[in-house]
């Protein structure tokens, strides 16, 4: 069958996530519905998506989230205002004794940005790779309000 998910009405802006999901022979996609809503998804927060098969544990500024496979989670902004912030991402796959680390770094908060951030598989490697997308788009946020 073909990918189906709901929207719902309380939600007046919306992001589809397409994953790649090899076991849908008819359409080999899986569709995330995000809800974008300014109220529910404001500029300055992160929000994580994980599909790979490992727990991601990381820390955004003083900020500690947990996700596990197939799960995502919202992120307050790291800081007032714009500027950096220390970023440790970790991953554990079940069975593993010691966290695997994915990255450590200092990220630019931008205030009047949402940061979306996908933990996927990837292909011929043990570790899961990290994308990150940047949404600016203040007006469809304003006209949420």
């Amino acid at each position: 069958d073909a990918p189906k998910f709901k929207i719902p009405e309380s939600w007046t802006n919306c992001i589809l996530l397409f994953f790649h999901d090899p076991k849908n022979q008819v359409f080999p996609v899986k569709v995330i519905p995000v809800n974008a809503s300014a109220a529910d998804f404001p500029m300055g927060n992160t929000v994580m998506f994980n599909v790979s098969p490992a727990t991601v544990m990381a820390k955004f500024g003083d900020q500690v989230v947990k996700v596990t496979p197939g799960q995502s989670t919202s992120v307050k902004p790291p800081r007032v205002g714009s500027g950096d912030y220390l970023v440790a991402i970790d991953c554990a796959y079940p069975g593993d004794k010691e966290p695997i680390a994915l990255c450590r770094s200092t990220w630019q908060h931008e205030a009047n940005a949402r940061q979306i951030l996908f933990v996927t598989p990837s292909p011929g490697y043990k570790v899961p790779r990290i994308w990150g997308v940047l949404d600016r788009n203040q007006e469809t946020s304003k006209k949420d309000k």
